[in-house]
């Protein structure tokens, strides 16, 4: 299962009349419940993996310890609902990229992460596409909204999250790329066994390997406005990279109820 399941509109590409267009922007829509599923338990399985590397869940589960291991994983979750919020937009846009993109995740800057209520400034999301011959790096900066609808006031997503998009991207230098490329190596034990090999010879290529830039921007799907996403398509920026738009129905809702549900669990097995 991914999060297809709950993909209602997947990548439509959107077009504006009479402006010049200067990437391809992508609209999709992710519904709360398909079927007998939910968004929030889908999310709520996931999230823990991102935080904490499965296999290290696995080595405390093989020593016996069955509630600590729970406990520890879930304890390096954010609190604080400023981080819980932006966290879950990244690892919903990772988990958008596999199920949507075709991409595969090398990993998010959550792992990096210190404290649990905290951000690290690096690229949000480091993800590769296994289809082309030479396997590519692919960057994504995320940003993502919890506005509501409202009858009376705009959300304006244009004057906040699409405009810092472009805004995040251009602070990024040389040197965070090395970073991240660093991180990426480090991490390649994580990488699916089948793509591991490729993956190195990517990262330890002379130069470095083939790097692309790709943006994220999730929203409440009743927020959505064209006129406003149509700056998403034709700003110019310093970087070359294409932009996903995703509508997420209730979107601070299935936040709210994804870290609530996980907060319970921990607060068992403490």
């Amino acid at each position: 299962m991914s999060l297809r399941a709950f993909v209602s509109t997947s990548r439509v590409e959107m077009t504006f009349d009479g402006k010049v267009h200067a990437r391809k922007l992508f609209r999709s829509e992710i519904v709360r419940a398909a079927d007998d599923l939910v968004l929030e338990n889908y999310m709520a399985d996931r999230v823990p993996l991102y935080y904490r590397a499965p296999e290290d869940i696995a080595k405390d589960l093989d020593r016996g310890y069955f509630t600590q291991a729970i406990a520890d994983t879930l304890g390096r979750l954010p609190k604080a609902k400023e981080f819980r919020d932006s966290h879950f937009g990244e690892l919903l846009a990772a988990e958008f990229a596999v199920a949507a993109m075709g991409l595969r995740l090398l990993y998010t800057k959550v792992r990096l992460l210190t404290a649990e209520n905290a951000n690290a400034y690096k690229m949000d999301v480091v993800m590769y596409d296994p289809e082309p011959d030479e396997i590519e790096l692919v960057l994504l900066e995320v940003k993502a909204s919890i506005k509501q609808p409202s009858k009376t006031k705009a959300a304006r997503h244009d004057k906040s999250i699409y405009s810092s998009l472009f805004s995040s991207l251009n602070k990024y230098g040389k040197e965070d790329l090395r970073y991240d490329l660093t991180a990426a190596r480090d991490r390649l034990t994580e990488v699916a066994q089948e793509d591991r090999h490729r993956v190195e010879l990517a990262l330890s290529k002379y130069g470095g390997p083939t790097v692309r830039y790709a943006g994220v921007c999730s929203i409440d799907i009743g927020t959505y406005v064209q006129d406003e996403a149509a700056m998403l398509a034709t700003r110019k920026n310093e970087k070359t990279l294409d932009v996903d738009l995703v509508c997420v129905a209730e979107f601070a809702q299935v936040i709210e109820k994804t870290f609530t549900r996980l907060e319970r669990i921990r607060t068992a097995a403490c």
